[in-house]
């Protein structure tokens, strides 16, 4: 396609939804800078990151419509009531474990 086909009355050049998504999926593949990517396409980097929003809704709207729901069975639940809800680590190294609520007052009055 003729790039002067898509050129707006200021000279910019316009593209189609598929384009961007195509041109961001190449980005993220390739794994180059974003300067690199603007400079490639004449685009600022405000562009860029408009385009890298649309191209991230638009999957979200793709992949929303594939979840599935999680069953949660007793074998499951059993699983995880042997792990610890939160992981606290001193600044000296040691590392404590905890597995059931804890009153804030005492986490406070503890790593004091």
């Amino acid at each position: 396609m003729d790039m002067d086909q898509n050129k707006n009355k200021t000279g910019r050049t316009m593209r189609t939804n598929e384009e961007i998504f195509e041109a961001i999926a190449e980005f993220e593949r390739n794994e180059i800078s974003i300067p690199d990517f603007c400079e490639m396409y004449g685009i600022s980097n405000s562009t860029f990151y408009e385009w890298q929003k649309k191209y991230k809704m638009r999957n979200q709207e793709n992949t929303g419509s594939n979840m599935q729901p999680i069953i949660l069975t007793d074998e499951l639940l059993q699983m995880t009531e042997r792990l610890p809800i939160a992981e606290l680590e001193l600044p000296d190294g040691r590392l404590f474990r905890i597995f059931q609520q804890v009153d804030p007052a005492f986490l406070k009055a503890f790593i004091n």
